[in-house]
Parts: structure tokens; C-alpha cells; sequence
């Protein structure tokens, strides 16, 4: 199981194994959707907030007063954003097929990223 396994979602088949067997259309398709670079990912991804939290944790332990700068963990949810969307976009059922598609994911990945930052640095409450 590699990093790219952590954000790529793959769609089970409904197909029993028996040849001849009908399978029921809305079931056919088995694909795979990165799910850092969905629109239904915007609101779920603890791990990634997690990882930037930690982050800006450690810099601001090793750097001091200079850590403590609010554009450091949204350097690191842009870096960490980045990162995910180049994971999940690696694997060729997921990777975007056409300039817009890149637009698009590019653009909730980026938005996934601000989300990261404002959890981080405590703008979003309950």
C-alpha cells in the first residue's frame, strides 16, 4: 500500500464472478476519483490538518519567535495541498484528462489548502 493508496478512492465492482451473470448498469462503472481534489473533500481530511498542525508545531519550537508567523502553515497547507494532489493525481484513473480538469482540481486542491490553514491557525470555530 503506497502514499497514492491513501488518496485515491476505487469504486468496487457488483459483479459476482459467474459469467453471464447480469449486472445492474448504475454498478458497472469501477473507477477511481482522487479524493483530495473533490468538491466532497473540502470539509474531510483530519490527517492532512493534522499533518500541518504538527508542522507549524515543530517550527515554532525550533524557530523560535520566527515560527510563530502565521505564513507558515499556510506555506506548509500549500505545500502539504500539493502534495496530495500530486499523489492522487499519479495514478491514471484519477489524473485529470483535459486542461480544464487540471483547472479545476488545481482549484479545490488550492481551496483544500486555504481550508488547512484556516483549521490551523484556529479562524474556523465550531
Amino acid at each position: 500500500m503506497g502514499i497514492r493508496a491513501l488518496f485515491v478512492a476505487k469504486a468496487k465492482s457488483a459483479s459476482t464472478g459467474i459469467k453471464g451473470d447480469a449486472i445492474p448498469s448504475a454498478a458497472q462503472s469501477s473507477g477511481s476519483v482522487g479524493v483530495f481534489i473533490t468538491p466532497q473533500s473540502i470539509m474531510s481530511f483530519p490527517v492532512a490538518s493534522l499533518a500541518v498542525t504538527v508542522t507549524w508545531a515543530v517550527r515554532r519550537k525550533l524557530l523560535g519567535a520566527w515560527g510563530d508567523k502565521p505564513g507558515i502553515p499556510v506555506a506548509a497547507s500549500l505545500v502539504i495541498g500539493g502534495l496530495i494532489l500530486l499523489a492522487s493525481s499519479g495514478d491514471p484513473a484519477t489524473k485529470p484528462r483535459s486542461r480544464r480538469e487540471w483547472i479545476v482540481a488545481g482549484g479545490v486542491a488550492f481551496f483544500n489548502s486555504l481550508y488547512l490553514a484556516a483549521v490551523t491557525l484556529g479562524l474556523l470555530k465550531p
